[in-house]
Parts: C-alpha cells; structure tokens; sequence
C-alpha cells in the first residue's frame, strides 16, 4: 500500500490523509500460494509443578545373609530354586550392597508383589538369610491457597475423596499446616510416590469451601557434612566440615534447640559471598538453598 501526501486544514490544523490518492497493490495468488504458514506455539508456563521432579525408584528386595552364608551362597539358592521361577522373572538386576548383602532390584510391574514376593523368598532361604524390602519412595507435596481455618481432619477427608477407595492413605500424611500471605493456608504432606503421581495429575483438590493448588513442594539433598545441596556426606568431596556447627547461629559447642544467638546467620551465603546472610539456611530466604532448588526443578523437566 503506498501512502498518499499529507495535506494540513488551515481552519484545524488536523492533519488528513487524501483518500482518493492511495493506491491498493493487491498480492499475486501465486505469491500468496507459496507462503509457509508457521503454527504459534504458546509459551510454557514457568515453575510449573504438575509432574514430580525426580524418577519413581523401582521396587527393591534386601537379602542379609545369616551365619556363615556368603553373597554367593544366597544368589546361587535363590536362582536354582524352581518355586522362585515366578520372582526370578519379575526381578531386573542383582546387585552387592557394601554390607554385602544381596539387593534384588523389580521391574515397575512388579510393584504391588512385593510382599509376595518377600514371603516366597523367606521361605526358600529359611534361616540362612533375612529378606526385608527396600523403603518405599516418598514424595513431599504441598498445597496452597486454602483458608486459614483447615484442619488436618478436614484435609485427609479431602484427599480420601479426591484418591478414592482404590488409593488409601494415613491421616499421618498430613505433616504441617502454616501461614501463608493473603491470610490463607499452605499444606505439606508426604505420601508414597504412586499417590503422590496422582495428586499431581489432578492439580487441585477440594477443601471446604477452597480450591487448594497441589504441587511438589522440592527439597534438594543436603549434605550434613558440608551443608551444600546436590549431595549427601557419603559422597562428599568437600574439605569442609560443618556437622558440629549450630545450624541457626553456624557456630560450635551447643545445638540449634539450645541457641541464645537474636538472629540467626547463614553459613552458606557467607561462603557464597551474599551481602544478607541474617537467615536460616534451607529457608525461602536463602538465595543459595532458592537456587539449589530451581535446579531440581529444571532437572526434572
């Protein structure tokens, strides 16, 4: 389209476009044919939290050999017994644990077997091993933008309902209830992974007359030695040792619970060159524990 002059009104001083002058240059077909047509694609909301940050760890079966069997000796029994075919199956690797036990790690569709599972080989070892499961995988949720008044009761009822009859849950799931802003409340509860997965997917929950919000509320690994994220003591490469310090005053010779210090103070933004370090650290208010925990969050995505 091209533009036509600009003419000026004496008596207004408005400034008019002559109409009759422009000229409309309409576009080929054959042009208009060959454009690529490009779908817009809306952004991803940022910190969104509907899918658990970290893997569900498979199921798990622990072997402690008794007496003078060895690790041989328990995987060589379990693997000719014909009445374990069935488990020899639903297991995907044998591993040596550093107490050399045998850990026995299932295939995910063996997950609700492992008691099962756990029964059999007790009874095929006898009393040459003890045959206990690994810890089931826990996740901590929490749930935001309810008010003030919940109680613990009234959110296991809401979660019960929400689960169904065929995901059933303890009232210890529910660990805290806190203050959040606008005078409403924020939940954290800690469920087995599978429950957790659910809850997550369903993204809202029902409570009184609120819409709670349901997320991963993510916590890094801390290492009690160093006191960094990422890790645990076990493998810990640092040269800093900081298991006997106070945790609020990061100072030595007594215990959290018995600290006199007014203010508490962060080691780690101290050491990470922060200017505000009047904080406790693996709070909301640590730049340092903020940033460990973005990272989970990005790792997971």
């Amino acid at each position: 389209v091209k533009q036509a002059k600009r003419r000026t009104k004496k008596s207004t001083g408005k400034v008019e476009k002559d109409v009759s002058a422009m000229e409309v240059v309409d576009t080929p077909e054959e042009a208009r044919e060959d454009e690529e047509w490009q779908e817009v694609v809306p952004r991803k909301k940022t910190q969104e939290r509907s899918q658990l940050a970290r893997r569900e760890r498979p199921s798990a079966l622990i072997l402690k050999p008794n007496g003078s069997a060895t690790y041989a000796d328990i995987v060589s029994k379990v693997k000719k017994d014909t009445a374990l075919a069935q488990v020899g199956e639903a297991v995907k690797e044998v591993r040596k644990t550093k107490d050399g036990n045998v850990l026995l790690i299932l295939k995910k569709n063996a997950a609700d077997k492992v008691a099962e599972y756990s029964s059999a080989i007790s009874d095929a070892l006898a009393d040459e091993a003890a045959v206990t499961s690994g810890k089931a995988q826990q996740v901590l949720l929490e749930i935001t933008k309810l008010d003030s008044t919940v109680s613990k009761e009234e959110i296991f009822e809401a979660l019960q309902t929400s689960l169904g009859e065929g995901n059933k849950i303890q009232p210890e799931v529910v660990i805290s209830i806190r203050m959040a802003f606008g005078g409403t409340s924020k939940v954290l509860l800690k469920v087995p992974w599978r429950i957790g997965k659910v809850l997550l997917g369903k993204q809202t929950i029902r409570v009184g007359w609120s819409n709670g919000r349901v997320r991963e509320a993510l916590k890094p690994l801390m290492c009690f030695k160093c006191w960094d994220y990422g890790h645990i003591g076990s493998k810990c490469t640092s040269e800093m040792d900081r298991s006997k310090l106070c945790m609020k005053c990061c100072k030595e010779g007594h215990k959290a619970a018995d600290c006199s210090a007014q203010h508490p103070h962060c080691i780690l933004c101290q050491a990470n060159g922060k200017k505000e370090t009047q904080h406790m650290q693996g709070t909301k208010n640590c730049p340092v524990f903020l940033k460990a925990q973005r990272a989970l969050a990005q790792k997971g995505r």
